[in-house]
């Protein structure tokens, strides 16, 4: 009788231990879904991809900037000054650049320029030579090994500084916006 009850016991106290790990797991999971949905949430009511690619962003971002320096696309041009942030002595400059429907948005400092904004809308602009307007949703699925949810793609770097937007209409690209971090 003895040796039943400790039998019984035993096999009792092993499956209530794996329920409690089960457990466990599912409250891990469950609060890692939750913790994912607020991240998404805080970023937009609907759900975003995106894909941190910080090498590339950086590609990108100088590649918009050589465009301002383009011998072959003319833009009309604004440039005003302002005044820098750190050193209130230094006037520095932001450079507007229009060319069609696009629109580039530069911070020129004595040693660098900074992107700050970028709407491109026409196909003369091209990124790692193959992104660009007109682009069919499907070759930057491929491109990336995902598929773009609702038309709408945004890959950046792990500091959320440095964002391309790119968004699709009837299967083919249509906007690449660019949002950059200025201090």
């Amino acid at each position: 009788m003895n040796k039943t009850v400790l039998n019984l016991f035993i096999i009792l106290l092993f499956f209530s231990c794996k329920k409690n790990k089960a457990t466990l797991k599912d409250k891990l999971e469950i609060n890692s879904k939750t913790q994912t949905t607020k991240l998404i949430e805080l970023e937009s009511k609907e759900e975003e991809l995106y894909i941190v690619k910080d090498s590339l962003t950086n590609v990108w971002t100088q590649e918009i900037l050589e465009y301002s320096k383009h011998q072959n696309i003319i833009f009309s041009t604004n440039h005003r000054p302002i005044v820098n942030t750190h050193n209130k002595s230094v006037i520095d400059t932001i450079s507007t650049y229009v060319f069609k429907e696009s629109k580039i948005e530069i911070y020129r400092a004595k040693h660098r320029d900074i992107l700050i904004s970028a709407v491109l809308q026409n196909e003369d602009f091209i990124l790692s030579d193959f992104i660009m307007i007109g682009l069919k949703v499907y070759v930057m699925e491929k491109s990336f090994a995902t598929g773009i949810p609702d038309n709408y793609i945004k890959i950046g770097n792990s500091e959320y500084s440095t964002i391309f937007n790119f968004l699709f209409e009837n299967g083919e690209l249509k906007t690449i916006k660019y949002e950059g971090y200025l201090d």
